[in-house]
């Protein structure tokens, strides 16, 4: 509505001030400027400064479940900073227990990734580039962090701030380019239980991987050196999986050279 009433404006201005005689014209001429120039600086206000319209926030918090599958007594999050010393991440983990894909979250962009190929974390890292790349504007306003603590249970919070038009008469008058649920921020923050949860970096992961059969014939040297002492895991595995997988978090960790 609002290019409709500057045109009308701008043609009542030149009617006045070049058609009609008398006082009329300049009335309606004057009458005609002032008008035309508030509405230009309405629209100017408004394009700058989102006049008419106002800041809505929603949050949803939702659980998310182990990347490493239900197989594993402890939950993985694997995380990919975004440029140095930047506190703000991509994340990779599962939407549901029986997904066999991983969900990729990126400040609030999710794409699904099949972990099955060994080539899967490769392909994240060229995805978050050319979000980078392609979405500069829509990124800058988004980030990604988490937090380790004393949580029953991993999950991600978001919150997403959009402009929302104040009342039905702004939109009548300015809605004309789309304002609609223009994305002012989103903030996402996943939260993983400190003593139960790993979050790697993809680096960490595949070394992980990689010494994943060393690894096994250590502990099987071990238990035939040692029988009570595996015995006593398995059976901790199965009655207290939660005090079992603080155990082989803490031995992860240690593994990695990661600090508490």
């Amino acid at each position: 509505m609002i290019i409709g009433i500057v045109v009308l404006l701008a043609a009542l201005m030149i009617a006045g001030f070049f058609y009609l005689k008398g006082a009329l014209g300049n009335i309606v001429g004057t009458l005609a400027a002032v008008l035309l120039a508030l509405s230009m600086l309405g629209l100017i206000y408004h394009d700058t400064d989102h006049w008419g319209m106002k800041q809505v926030t929603t949050t949803t918090t939702r659980e998310i479940y182990s990347l490493s599958g239900s197989d594993a007594a402890y939950g993985l999050l694997v995380k990919s900073e975004i440029g140095t010393d930047s506190s703000n991440y991509m994340f990779m983990y599962k939407s549901a227990t029986d997904d066999t894909k991983a969900t990729v979250n990126f400040v609030g962009n999710t794409k699904n990734v099949d972990m099955t190929s060994k080539t899967a974390t490769n392909s994240v890292s060229s995805w978050v580039k050319d979000i980078l790349k392609n979405e500069t504007v829509e990124t800058s306003k988004k980030s990604a962090t988490y937090a380790q603590g004393d949580f029953a249970q991993a999950q991600i919070t978001t919150q997403t701030t959009r402009w929302e038009w104040d009342s039905a008469l702004a939109q009548a008058i300015f809605g004309v380019g789309g304002e609609q649920g223009d994305l002012v921020s989103e903030k996402v923050t996943v939260d993983v239980p400190k003593d139960t949860w790993l979050v790697l970096t993809t680096a960490q992961v595949q070394k992980l991987e990689s010494s994943a059969a060393a690894l096994k014939a250590a502990a099987e040297k071990q238990a035939q050196a040692d029988p009570q002492a595996a015995l006593a895991m398995q059976t901790l595995a199965k009655t207290d999986p939660s005090a079992y997988a603080k155990l082989q978090v803490a031995q992860i960790k240690q593994f990695l050279g990661l600090k508490e």
